[in-house]
């Protein structure tokens, strides 16, 4: 098992590995690239497929082409780390994406070629909330880890584990802990189980009652 950092909704990954032989900081003369076509093969769902076209460059910046080949390439091989964060966002931790840049003779337009191998999905194993300076069970007495919808024994779907921990701010908030928020988190993923664990830490803040109600200005 290993330690991946996880910030808001993507994981990080191990080091990268070469997808490619091109020595990607190679020299070459600049061409006008007018214009580019992207093809996405191996993508495990239309989710995944829809998540990847909004945040890989090559989609985001294909009406606009590329100033140069080079240019180009660069911006397909950098896309290979976003689109593996992509994949991990979705439970997919084992993922590969790869890349291959086809200029057509002139070298005026090129084919982009982006191939994903997802690999297994990750299962959830456990969701731990770990709460300061007021303990879970002085917080919520009757709720449990299991009971803020936390997907366990699914898939490590990053958004599913966000939306529990909003959900269990919510509910320290809405019992008496204004200021509840939540400090981070630390994910261990088992590599041979395909497993992932989770622990959400929360700061609940001081518990708040209201005071003496009075009305004014009434007979």
């Amino acid at each position: 098992a290993f330690f991946i950092a996880w910030g808001t909704g993507l994981f990080l990954t191990t080091p990268l590995s070469s997808q490619t032989t091109e020595d990607a900081s190679k020299i070459e003369a600049p061409v006008e690239v007018t214009s580019y076509e992207v093809n996405l093969e191996g993508s495990p769902s239309e989710e995944v497929t829809e998540d990847l076209t909004a945040a890989l460059a090559l989609y985001r910046y294909q009406e606009e082409g590329a100033p140069s080949i080079a240019l180009l390439r660069r911006r397909a091989l950098d896309d290979r780390e976003t689109g593996r964060k992509v994949l991990r966002s979705h439970g997919y931790y084992k993922a590969e994406v790869g890349v291959d840049l086809e200029p057509n003779d002139a070298e005026s337009s090129a084919r982009v070629t982006v191939t994903v191998q997802p690999g297994p999905v990750f299962e959830l194993a456990r969701h731990d909330f770990v709460l300061t300076p007021t303990t879970l069970a002085e917080a919520l007495p009757k709720q449990s880890d299991s009971s803020f919808g936390s997907p366990v024994g699914g898939a490590a779907s990053a958004a599913a584990i966000l939306n529990a921990e909003d959900t269990a701010v919510a509910r320290l908030q809405n019992r008496g802990f204004p200021y509840a928020r939540s400090t981070g988190r630390d994910a261990v993923a088992d590599l041979e189980q395909n497993t992932l664990t989770v622990t959400t830490n929360i700061e609940t803040g001081p518990r708040l009652t209201f005071g003496e109600l009075d009305f004014e200005g009434t007979e």
